[in-house]
Parts: C-alpha cells; sequence; structure tokens
C-alpha cells in the first residue's frame, strides 16, 4: 500500500514554533507565500526528519531554533489508488479543499489545517506519524507503516540528489551513471551499485584460490588438509561426527561465556556508577534550593549595596579635588589659621598694650585716672600687699593650669594642630598676665606718687586745681605702642591675605576667605569621600558574595549535568531512576551469573568428552581432522558455487540493465526535456567520457558545461524525472519536494516543465514551493487537479 505526505509540523524548527502546514494531497501539490513565510523551511524539514537535522555552516544555524532543540514530524496517510486522483486533487471549490485560487492552513494559524481536518474526518486511524528530534538516527515510526517501507530503499544521498530540488541541486548531477545504477537498483533493497558488488565478488573468488600463508581459509589450502589426513581415517564416522557437533558446541559455549562475562563486568560497572550517580544526584539536588536562595540574597545585597553607593556619589561635592590633595590642603589650612590666630591674638595685645600707654598718657595729661585710683584705694602699705598677693596667686594658678593641661595632651597623643591652638592659648594668657601686670603696676605707681602728694601739697593742690597736679610731659611709651600696634596689624591682615589667596586658589572662595568655615567644608568633602569608600569597599565584597555563590550554583548543576551525562540518560534522570537502574541491572547480572554458571558446567562436560575421545586412540583424532577438513572443503566450495553463481547474476543483471533500462531512461528523459524546451532540445546523450550532452533534430551536440543555467537546470530536471518514472518502484511513499525549481526558466519553458511535474505526479506525490504567482498559474494549468496551499 502506497502512502503520501498529509501534514509536516514544525514543533520547532528554524523561527517556528508549533506550526503545522497541510493537508497535502497524492498527486501535485502547489505551495505558494511570499519570502520568508517558511517554504524554505519546510522543504528543509521533511529532509531533517526522514534523514537527520542540517548540520549548521558557515553564516547559518541549521534551522536550530532560538531556545530548545529542532523538532518536528510528518504524518503519511495511505493512498487509495482508485479514487487518489479524485479526492486528491480535485477541483478548486470555495471550502479550501484545493484547486485553482484555494489555500488551506496558513502558516501563520497554528494547527488550523488539522482541526479542519478532524472535522471533516479526514484524519485517519491508518496514519502513520515520522517524529524526530535527535540530529543522527533513525526518526520515530508511529503507525501502521514502517520506516523502511515508507523510505523503500531510499537513503539520504539519493533522497537529496532525485527527491529533493532546488535550484542549486538542477545545476549539476554528480556521479551520474552510477546514481541512475543505485537508483534503479533501490527497490530491490541494495546498499551499493552493482558494478560495485561486482568488483567485491572478484575479489573473494580470487582469494579463494589463492596459496598464501594470509589466507588459510581458501579452497586450495583446504584440500592440501584433507589430502594430508585422508590418509589417516580409518573408521568411526559417526563418532567423529558426534565429536565434531561437540567441538562447535563447546566452541559456541566458550564464545557465549566470554561475551557474559564482558557483559557482566559492563553491568557491574554501570550499576556501581548508577549507585554512585545516586547519591551523588541525592546530595546535589538537596544542595540546590539553598545555594538558589543564596544567590537571590546575594544579588538583593548587590542591589542594596549599588543604590547605596549610587546615593553617596548622587550628593554634592563642596569642592572638585580629589581627596589626596583634601588631605593635604586641609594641611596647609590648618597652618593657615593657626597662623592667623596668632596674628589676631598677637595684634590684640598690641592694642591692650596701645590702650594702656594712652591711659597713662591721659593720667598724666588729665589726671582722671589717678584721681579714680587714688579715690578707690585704701591705706598705702596693706593695699598695695593685697593687690600683689591676689595678682601673683592668680598668674600661679593660671600657669598650673596650663601645666596641667600640656601634660595631658602629651599622655593622649594630640596631633600639632592641638598642640597649636594650646600654645596660642597659652601666649594669650602670658600676654593677657603682662598686660595686666603693666597695669596694676602702673596704678600703684600713681597711687604711691598721689600718697606722697598729698602729704606734701596744700588743700588746694590735693583738690586738682595746683599747678603741680596738672604738670606732664608727653609719653614716648605711647608712642612705640602705637607703633608696635601697626606692625601687628600689618603682620595680621598679610596672614589673611596668604588665607585668603589659598582658598581661592583651592576654589574656596564660598569660604569668604574664613580657614575654619574651608576645613568644615573640607571635612565635609573627605567624608563623603570615606562614605564613597565604604559603599564601593560594601558593594566589591556584596559582588564577591553574589560571585561565590552564583559559582557554587553553576558547580553545583555543572557537577549534576555530569552525572547524568555519564548515565547517558539524555537529561532525563534523578536519583530514582538511577536506583531503579540499578535494581534492573541486578536482576539482569543475577540471571547472566545464573547462565554462566549453567555455561561453566556444560563446558566441564564438553572439554572431559572431547579429551577422553582424543586421548583415546590416535586414529580417532586423525579422522576428527580428517573430517573438519572435508568440512571445510565442502563449505568453501559451496561458498564459492553462490559467489560465482551471484558474480553471473550481476553480470547479467548489469548488462541487462545496459540494454534495457539506461536506453529508457534516456528515451524518457529526451522526451521531457524535448517537451520542456518545446522541440529545441530533443535527445539526452551520455558521452564516452561520462558526462551529459543534449542534442536537437539538427544532430547539433552540446555538453552541459555549455548550455546556459536555465537549459542546464532543464536537462537535470528532465533526467530526474525520468529517474522517478522509470523507478516507480523505489520510494513511491516520499513526496518529491521542488523548492522554486522553475524561477530560470522562461514562460514558454516554464509551462513544458510545469506539464513534466504534472505528468510526475501522476505517479508521485509532488510538492512545489515558490514565491512566484506566474509559477504557480503555470503549475496550475498543467495540472487543473493540483491542490493549491498558501503559506
Amino acid at each position: 500500500m502506497r502512502h503520501a505526505l498529509r501534514y509536516v509540523r514544525l514543533d520547532a524548527f528554524g523561527s517556528f514554533h508549533g506550526r503545522t502546514v497541510g493537508p497535502f494531497r497524492p498527486g501535485l501539490n502547489v505551495v505558494v507565500g511570499p519570502n520568508e513565510a517558511g517554504k524554505s523551511t519546510v522543504w528543509s524539514l521533511v529532509v531533517g526528519v526522514l534523514f537527520g537535522w542540517p548540520r549548521p555552516k558557515a553564516g547559518s544555524s541549521g534551522y536550530a531554533p532560538a531556545s530548545g532543540s529542532r523538532a518536528g514530524s510528518l504524518v503519511f496517510a495511505q493512498v487509495d489508488e482508485s479514487v487518489a486522483r479524485e479526492g486528491g486533487s480535485g477541483p478548486a471549490s470555495a471550502n479550501g479543499r484545493g484547486g485553482e485560487g484555494a489555500c488551506e492552513a496558513p502558516l501563520g494559524r497554528e494547527g488550523a489545517g488539522v482541526r479542519a481536518s478532524m472535522r471533516a474526518g479526514e484524519e485517519r486511524a491508518d496514519a502513520t506519524v515520522v517524529s524526530r528530534v535527535k540530529a543522527t538516527g533513525d526518526p520515530a515510526c508511529e503507525g501502521p507503516a514502517t520506516l523502511d517501507g515508507l523510505l523503500g530503499g531510499v537513503d539520504r544521498m539519493l533522497y537529496e540528489s532525485v527527491f529533493a530540488l532546488n535550484a542549486l541541486s538542477l545545476q549539476s548531477l554528480d556521479g551520474a551513471d552510477n546514481l541512475m545504477a543505485r537508483f534503479l537498483t533501490a527497490g530491490s533493497s541494495t546498499a551499493v551499485s552493482p558494478a560495485e558488488a561486482l568488483a567485491v565478488l572478484d575479489e573473494r573468488i580470487k582469494a579463494s584460490f589463492s596459496l598464501a600463508q594470509t589466507a588459510p581459509d581458501s579452497l586450495a589450502h583446504l584440500r592440501e588438509a584433507e589430502r594430508r589426513t585422508r590418509a589417516d581415517v580409518a573408521a568411526a564416522a559417526a563418532r567423529a561426527e558426534e565429536l565434531r557437533a561437540d567441538h562447535r558446541r563447546l566452541a559456541d559455549a566458550r564464545q557465549r561465556q566470554r561475551q557474559l562475562v564482558a557483559q557482566l563486568a559492563e553491568w557491574a560497572s554501570r550499576r556501581d556508577r548508577l549507585v554512585r550517580a545516586a547519591a551523588s544526584l541525592n546530595v546535589l539536588e538537596d544542595q540546590f534550593p539553598q545555594l538558589e536562595s543564596e544567590c537571590v540574597a546575594a544579588s538583593s545585597e548587590v542591589a542594596a549595596a549599588r543604590a547605596a553607593l549610587d546615593r553617596v556619589q548622587a550628593s554634592a561635592a563642596h569642592t572638585p579635588l580629589s581627596r589626596e590633595r583634601l588631605a593635604s590642603l586641609r594641611f596647609q589650612l590648618e597652618e593657615a589659621a593657626v597662623e592667623l590666630r596668632h596674628a589676631a591674638q598677637v595684634l590684640a595685645d598690641a592694642r591692650g598694650l596701645a590702650a594702656v600707654a594712652s591711659a597713662e598718657g591721659a593720667s598724666a595729661s588729665g589726671g582722671a585716672l589717678r584721681d579714680a585710683l587714688l579715690l578707690r584705694g585704701a591705706p598705702k602699705g596693706a593695699g598695695r600687699a593685697k593687690l600683689l598677693g591676689g595678682f601673683a596667686c592668680l598668674m600661679a594658678a593660671l600657669l598650673g593650669s596650663a601645666a596641667l593641661a600640656a601634660a595631658s595632651l602629651f599622655s593622649s597623643g594630640a596631633d600639632s594642630a592641638t598642640w597649636g591652638v594650646f600654645v596660642l592659648v597659652v601666649a594669650s594668657l602670658i600676654g593677657l598676665g603682662v598686660a595686666g601686670a603693666r597695669v596694676l603696676a602702673a596704678a600703684l605707681g600713681l597711687r604711691r606718687e598721689g600718697g606722697s602728694t598729698s602729704a606734701e601739697t596744700t588743700p588746694s593742690e590735693a583738690n586738682g586745681s595746683g599747678p603741680g597736679a596738672r604738670t606732664a610731659a608727653p609719653s614716648s611709651a605711647l608712642a612705640s605702642a602705637r607703633v608696635h600696634e601697626a606692625i601687628r596689624a600689618a603682620e595680621h591682615e598679610r596672614a589673611r591675605d596668604a588665607a585668603g589667596e589659598l582658598l581661592r586658589a583651592a576654589g574656596l572662595s564660598v569660604a569668604d576667605g574664613s580657614p575654619t568655615y574651608a576645613l568644615q567644608l573640607i571635612d565635609a568633602d573627605l567624608a563623603r569621600f570615606d562614605a564613597i569608600a565604604q559603599a564601593q569597599d560594601q558593594l566589591d565584597r556584596a559582588l564577591a558574595r553574589e560571585a561565590a555563590a552564583v559559582s557554587a550554583r553553576a558547580r553545583s548543576a555543572a557537577a549534576r549535568r555530569r552525572v547524568i551525562d555519564s548515565l547517558d540518560a539524555d537529561g532525563q534522570s534523578d536519583a530514582a531512576c538511577a536506583r531503579a537502574q540499578a535494581a534492573h541491572l541486578d536482576q539482569r547480572i543475577a540471571e547472566a551469573e545464573a547462565e554462566g554458571r549453567a555455561l561453566s558446567s556444560l563446558i566441564g562436560s564438553l572439554e572431559e568428552r572431547l579429551g577422553a575421545a582424543l586421548d583415546d586412540r590416535l586414529a580417532d583424532r586423525a579422522k576428527v581432522a580428517h573430517e573438519q577438513a572435508v568440512t571445510g572443503v565442502a563449505e568453501a566450495e559451496a561458498r564459492l558455487v553462490r559467489m560465482l553463481a551471484a558474480r553471473s547474476l550481476l553480470r547479467e543483471a548489469i548488462d541487462r540493465w545496459s540494454v534495457t533500462s539506461q536506453p529508457l531512461l534516456y528515451r524518457e528523459a529526451s522526451r521531457l526535456i524535448a517537451l520542456m524546451t518545446n522541440g529545441a532540445w530533443t535527445r539526452v546523450v551520455a558521452q564516452p567520457d561520462g558526462s551529459l550532452a543534449l542534442e536537437s533534430d539538427a544532430l547539433v551536440r552540446r555538453p552541459a558545461t555549455q548550455l546556459s543555467l536555465g537549459t542546464s537546470q532543464q536537462l537535470y530536471l528532465a533526467l530526474r524525472i525520468a529517474l522517478l518514472r522509470c523507478a516507480d518502484d523505489v520510494g513511491p511513499s516520499l513526496p518529491v519536494l521542488a523548492d522554486d525549481i522553475l524561477v530560470h526558466f522562461d514562460r514558454a519553458r516554464r509551462h513544458g516543465a510545469a506539464r513534466a511535474l504534472a505528468e510526475l505526479a501522476r505517479t508521485r506525490q509532488v510538492v512545489v514551493f515558490t514565491c512566484h504567482e506566474e509559477v504557480a498559474d503555470a503549475l496550475l494549468k498543467a495540472d487543473p487537479g493540483a491542490h493549491r496551499l498558501c503559506l
């Protein structure tokens, strides 16, 4: 029963997933679609499902999907020869049943064609599904038909050379003679051409008569052995035959024993691997959830650390300086601040001294201060002693406090800035003490002078109206104090200018010349740098933990993959499956061990019997040897007779094919080329060198290498159609696929080629893919009953 392709299912192939194309019908099928609609993809999937996925080439992925493995299937249905043409390629109809203008199951509608056909009752129980997932090996075949029955003796080379046609394959036909011989004998299930088989037989027949030591089983050697042992044969033919049978049994038992030993070793090794794999898979499957949670936690920690770093980096800096430049600038500003404070303190001391000197001058000229001191004081001796004692105690207390503070700073290891402030404070205290001492000394001197004067003057002079109270010289101390104050003021101004210049050079004009404020800004920027460094360190640690977690998870997954790969389980194994396989192997090992024990017993019994027979008498051993030689000669002669008969039959078949098939093939090809070219070329000729040529009615012959591209494609298309028509029993269930093979034909020759394809469709299923409406119209015109599908 012949079958025909019904549906093509692209489960995962190229850019298509879960798509179905069909239904196809027996006879001529025209599949029309624009570029990238999937015509070449369907063409490649049919070849791939039958004979293996295409290998990826340079610049091509081999139709591998974006994810997962390639998968597809072909649905074949039985063809009722009596109604194949009536039901398979009827006229066009409005319900999408085929014919011109009708389109069925566009590729964009997932499973539409399948659902429609099932509703119409077209999906029959006798369908055969051929599916493939693995790249190599035979595909899975489910249904009443077998894979060998569908292929009909056609292998991949024959299918791609004769059945699967495209514009590139029509440009040549490599090894045409051998290809035609193989194709025409493919129906008899021969794997090689008759000529190749004849050459192998000739070599084997020649070896049968060889006298070389490398051919001990040759007929010449066996006959020599028979002659040597014939003189030693005496009797006991029946016994010899029995011993010969025992010998064969012994050899078979030993061979089976060796096979069992090897098989037991292999099964034991595999069982141990399964046990270890089950244990490993248990551990890895228990570890994987924890590793996954660690990866998620590490990723969350990385995200938090990165967000914290982004927040810190997004905060504004007061200066564009680097951390090292800020640290150096801070040290310089601290020195400038110390210098500025020192200059301010010295200026304040100078101003205090100037105030004291001014007060002394005012006392000498007006007497107001002196009068105030005289009026405030106690008796001369006691008041002066108390005032001096109190001032001395105050100074002693201040100096003691300074000494204690210095000891505390030294023990705590204070920095240079702290020591600078401390020195300034002590210097200020000393300056105040000196100024106070001078004021006190001046006051005491005035009081002392006033006391002595009051004892010697008149009452009118004591009231300040005498001439002695108003007499005073200009004070030189006041002038010196004013000069000292001016010098200190200039030094203070230089210190301020130096600090301001340093701030402007550093881009800290916003500090308005204040080193203290600038130090606060620098400290803020340094703190920002510290925060960035800390956030970066946290991010680095989080990234390291994430990388470690991901690496541990990857190692665990890789270890599980290695364990599964070691089981040859195609990725579908776990610990329970490994244990089940180990238990199954234990059962098989036990059965094999029992068989091995039985074989050992049989081998012992046979060896004992043969040993006793051989040691019994020399004549018996000679008879056995003679019988073995006779048997060897007989078997060699029988093999030789079979090979000679086969050689004769092959030669006869080759001669018959040369006389009948080859001329018939070329006649058919000539008729088809004449049909395609409208009589421009009328004969296909095989030249002496094995190449092909075309010949016209005017006996003009042109080799295939000198033909135009379109004419050369027409030649090789005619030859392939002739092959398919002359050997209609070779692959009768396989569809002939043609992918845009008429694009290089002119209008007239396109119609001729369409008629040739229509003739082929009468005996075979033909599927033509095209994106040209004129090609589809030509095919539908050549066969009005052709079935049209749109992609």
